[in-house]
């Protein structure tokens, strides 16, 4: 008589592979994610964002200071002089002009709807690498648990208290707010 035996629990080194196998794939996961973000980032420019960048023009005399005028230096208009990305020439300005004349309310609203909708994917990976990033760590920590020594979980309570469990200890409630800490006994090797 065969019997299907559902209270067999997986053993260690089996749990151990699976969730190495678990870290890798959201490592990949990850990865993919950072890059997508970055390229987002890369063609939005994130717009509306302070300036992290300046551009320092080197000059070689002090007349030449006095004299600088960065709307000649850059060849463009006032309102993007300021701009250290995409930074748009007299000429480009001139060309997209003629180019906006045949663009219809309805051709704006859809770029607009793109860009919009470019954003929120870009919040959207930003989240879900949060995310990954925090299931990673915590399949590492479980990962940990599981390997051999004894270890002690220490509680930070939000209140400052710190609770230790053991045998020997009381057990208490983790609630929202509390910091959980995992310490192993040195071993001698």
């Amino acid at each position: 008589i065969h019997q299907n035996d559902t209270n067999r629990s997986i053993d260690e080194i089996t749990l151990k592979r699976l969730k190495t196998q678990d870290m890798g794939y959201i490592a990949v996961k990850k990865s993919g994610d950072d890059s997508k973000i970055e390229q987002l980032k890369e063609n939005l420019h994130l717009i509306g964002q302070p300036s992290l960048n300046t551009h320092k023009v080197f000059v070689d005399s002090t007349a030449e200071i006095a004299n600088f005028d960065p709307l000649t230096h850059f060849g463009t208009e006032e309102a993007f002089v300021d701009r250290p990305f995409n930074r748009i020439t007299t000429k480009q300005l001139e060309i997209t002009t003629e180019l906006n004349k045949n663009l219809t309310p309805k051709d704006i609203k859809k770029i607009l709807k793109k860009n919009q909708h470019s954003y929120k994917e870009l919040d959207a990976r930003k989240q879900r690498a949060e995310k990954l990033k925090k299931a990673y760590f915590d399949l590492s920590i479980q990962r940990q648990l599981a390997g051999k020594g004894i270890k002690q979980k220490i509680v930070i309570k939000e209140d400052g208290r710190v609770v230790k469990s053991g045998p020997k200890s009381s057990e208490e409630t983790i609630e929202q707010g509390d910091v959980v800490v995992y310490k192993w006994r040195r071993e001698r090797a």
